[in-house]
């Protein structure tokens, strides 16, 4: 059986590779990369995906930042808008001057709440 390698580098100017990275390096370094890929949705197989993600070689897509902030155990909606904010810098750019972008953990915390509210009036 083939021994995992724990000493797994980035050199990635990405700001979600980089964190990805030490997330994982930090809380989840005995993971395989297979078991991360099965957390985010991906077949087992496909644990040199996250090895791409993890160097910056490839993108984390947003569908999949959910799954990846939940299985690190780090807020999602953070994840989500890092990818945002990294991959579409533009749109992120356009939303964050109309003032839709929560800059703080309160901020998106509030968001969170108001709109729970404004869901719950539907029903």
């Amino acid at each position: 059986m083939r021994q995992k390698n724990t000493t797994f580098k980035s050199n990635s100017t990405s700001k979600v590779a980089n964190f990805l990275n030490r997330e994982i390096k930090l809380n989840f370094n005995d993971v395989s990369q297979g078991t991360i890929a099965e957390a985010c949705g991906y077949a087992y197989k496909s644990a040199n995906y996250i090895s791409m993600v993890r160097s910056g070689k490839s993108k984390l897509p947003i569908e999949r930042a959910v799954r990846m902030a939940n299985f690190l155990k780090v807020p999602a909606d953070d994840l989500v808008l890092m990818c945002f904010k990294e991959y579409h810098e533009a749109a992120y750019g356009a939303l964050d001057e109309l003032n839709l972008v929560p800059h703080t953990p309160e901020e998106s915390a509030a968001i969170s709440k108001l709109l729970e509210g404004m869901r719950e009036g539907q029903d």
